[in-house]
């Protein structure tokens, strides 16, 4: 972590007496000293969604038009778009809005189930993203106008926390799949084939996997 990312993790701390909570934090744009970062903020009228540029200046909410909670953003590759998963009346789905919050519109409905968060493929053409839908957290892609849905794991475990290569190629994701109580990372094509696990705990190993210690 480079010492601007650091100072940038301490002055959103210094925010709380605004906001209770700041969670799933993610880059607009390239890493430079003005770039702006998204993330999901608590305060009085539950999670909603905030950006503040990497100086400490410009903090602000985005006004999204909706009713409810509002979490996991994610800004497109472009910078134009932001996905993110809202909530009202027990009820989450995908969205996909302006950068500025204005015109969000469901890309994957689903009939009130708990969805996972979003990311973009390299070129916005995609979103990944976890869901019960079909009653188990599995991963699902989408085309970002809502087209193409599809279902690419398939397994009683937990499927999580998606995201492409910066080729577009694969997509690494979290899962306590193969009977351990453990998450582990995983690798697939971006079709969903070839899944092979990259880690492996103290007493554990696995093909191809990096040695990481759990804390």
């Amino acid at each position: 972590m480079t010492i601007r990312k650091v100072a940038v993790v301490l002055i959103v701390a210094t925010l709380v007496a605004a906001f209770t909570a700041f969670v799933w934090p993610h880059w607009l744009g390239d890493d430079s000293p003005t770039g702006a970062l998204v993330f999901q903020g608590s305060g009085p009228a539950g999670y909603r969604l905030f950006t503040i540029r990497a100086n400490g200046g410009g903090l602000g909410e985005i006004s999204v038009p909706r009713e409810g909670k509002l979490g996991f953003p994610r800004y497109s590759p472009d910078g134009r778009r932001i996905a993110f998963i809202g909530e009202a009346a027990g009820i989450e789905d995908l969205f996909v809005a302006d950068a500025d919050g204005a015109n969000p519109r469901t890309i994957a409905a689903t009939p009130g189930v708990r969805e996972g968060a979003p990311a973009w493929s390299p070129d916005g053409r995609t979103i990944v993203y976890s869901s019960m839908r079909d009653g188990n957290w599995e991963i699902y892609a989408v085309g970002a106008d809502g087209t193409g849905l599809r279902r690419l794991t398939t397994d009683p475990a937990f499927d999580g926390s998606p995201v492409f290569s910066p080729d577009g190629a694969r997509i690494a994701f979290s899962s306590d799949r193969g009977g351990t109580e453990d998450s582990h990372v995983y690798l697939m094509q971006s079709d969903g084939s070839g899944v092979r696990r990259l880690t492996s705990g103290a007493d554990e190993s696995a093909p191809d996997s990096i040695r990481i210690r759990f804390i």
